[in-house]
């Protein structure tokens, strides 16, 4: 007769729905529901295979269900469905003396849902004051000295590196003297926004090249604490970043390389002769063709118009200064000055004609001669402008070509090579964040497995989208 271990918890319930013992057949088919230390409240998750008790183990990392879900593998179960309830335990840290004994203990003041492996904001509980101890006084946006009696020594005012301050650790590694200060790291958002890490040294004065901008891959109220630091004197901070947050990092730099390219070769082909400006000289010498001819109309009707003025001065003086007695030559006298009148008066108007003709023509020409210039001006104008563009597109190319070799570096060059691929495949997307579950690459949901190993900072590889195969990157 075949038996079943029953493992006592909340509850332990078989694929049938009863609650005990079942027949064999589904004896290795368990569900378990408790409270543990790590994994997401409300979320079922599915454990089987050879290593099922190491993925519960890194998702649940401690309490009853993790405890029973251990005892029901070692039983021979094969496939556990795990539901976890209640609150994950408070984070907390105890600074501890250099003499032994607790210094400062940090509590969480909410439980993280992933026990003590999340930044979390802390109260503290200061049994003893460490002495000679930056403290960070977050309230009041400055950081403090205290001595062994906890009466403050110095202070120094972070208002103007930070808008909020969050965390502050001393530094380690660094070769110290008996007496000697420490230097202490910050860490928060500064005025424009950007989550950042400043050093100030022993005596509270900023350390700039030290200074780390980290909103590549750190959103505003991501950083809530610093466990640590350390410094190497040879090569400045060491701040350890896992393999996603790599990968984003290069990709975010990839991405502002790819904006910028694009936008020198918009600046460079728009270098060159302005078509429009040959436009608009082409219209000025069409009409500057046509002034010749017209002002040429107005000298020859001018000469007409004083020679027929000055045949009418001759026949008036002979007609009115009595020279001329006789009554028919006086009578033809009359006639030729009428003929000769109305010869004129045509002349005039034939002139006037070309005198407003000539007139529209310059001025269309001194219109089109204004058009030109300012079109020549703005192309100059924008000439110089796109120059400097170009100058500083390429200087800033230059800049994250130089970054992103450094980011590369920090890569294996098998996982650089994978990454460029698929960011060529994936339309420049190789590394996709994970909110809600889901792949924001191809909008899929993540399996929960697949999501534990992303969250992890322990896996040797960085997780990936079964869906797109993009790299998984969980904030």
């Amino acid at each position: 007769m075949a038996t079943t271990r029953i493992i006592p918890d909340a509850c332990t319930e078989y694929e049938d729905g009863h609650i005990g013992a079942v027949a064999p057949s589904l004896a290795n088919v368990e569900a378990k529901i408790g409270a543990a230390m790590g994994g997401l409240a409300n979320r079922l998750y599915v454990f089987s295979g050879p290593d099922a008790k190491a993925q519960a183990k890194l998702v649940f990392r401690g309490g009853p269900l993790l405890k029973a879900i251990e005892e029901a593998f070692d039983a021979g179960s094969s496939t556990i469905y795990a539901w976890r309830v209640g609150q994950t335990a408070k984070a907390s840290l105890d600074l501890n003396r250099k003499e032994g004994g607790a210094g400062i203990h940090l509590v969480a003041r909410e439980g993280g849902a992933y026990w003590n492996r999340v930044n979390v904001t802390v109260d503290r509980e200061i049994a003893e004051v460490i002495p000679n101890t930056w403290y960070l006084n977050a309230a009041a946006n400055t950081l403090v000295l205290l001595d062994d009696e906890g009466q403050l020594v110095r202070s120094v005012d972070l208002s103007a590196h930070f808008v909020v301050a969050r965390g502050c650790c001393i530094e380690f590694g660094s070769e110290m003297e008996q007496g000697d200060l420490p230097s202490v790291w910050i860490g928060g958002t500064d005025s424009d926004g950007h989550e950042v890490l400043r050093h100030f040294d022993a005596d509270g004065t900023l350390i700039p090249e030290h200074s780390m901008d980290l909103s590549a891959f750190i959103t505003t109220e991501q950083i809530t604490a610093l466990p640590f630091i350390m410094t190497n004197p040879d090569q400045g901070p060491l701040v350890f970043v896992s393999t996603p947050t790599k990968l984003y990092a290069l990709q975010e730099i990839d991405s502002a390389v790819d904006v910028r390219e694009a936008r020198l070769s918009e600046v460079r082909a728009a270098f060159g002769d302005d078509a429009e400006a040959a436009l608009l000289r082409d219209e000025l010498a069409a009409l500057q063709a046509g002034l010749p001819e017209l002002e040429g109309q107005q000298l020859d009707l001018d000469l007409k118009v004083n020679q027929e003025k000055e045949r009418e001065a001759t026949i008036e003086r002979k007609l009115y200064d009595g020279s001329v007695t006789n009554a028919k030559e006086l009578t033809d006298l009359q006639r030729d000055l009428e003929q000769v009148t109305r010869g004129r008066q045509a002349q005039e108007e034939r002139l006037l004609a070309v005198l407003e003709a000539l007139d529209e023509k310059r001025r269309a020409v001194r219109i089109a001669e204004q058009n030109l210039n300012e079109r020549e001006s703005t192309w100059t104008a924008e000439q110089k402008r796109l120059q400097a563009e170009d100058a500083r597109l390429s200087q800033e190319l230059d800049a994250l070509r130089a970054q992103r070799e450094a980011q590369a570096a920090k890569l294996t060059a098998a996982l650089v090579t994978q990454y460029d691929r698929l960011r060529r495949r994936r339309k420049g997307i190789a590394v996709a964040k994970v909110e809600r579950g889901a792949c924001l690459g191809c909008r899929l949901s993540v399996p929960a497995v697949v999501l534990q190993r992303a969250r992890s900072t322990l896996q040797p590889a960085p997780a990936q989208c079964p869906s797109c195969e993009r790299f998984l990157y969980v904030l």
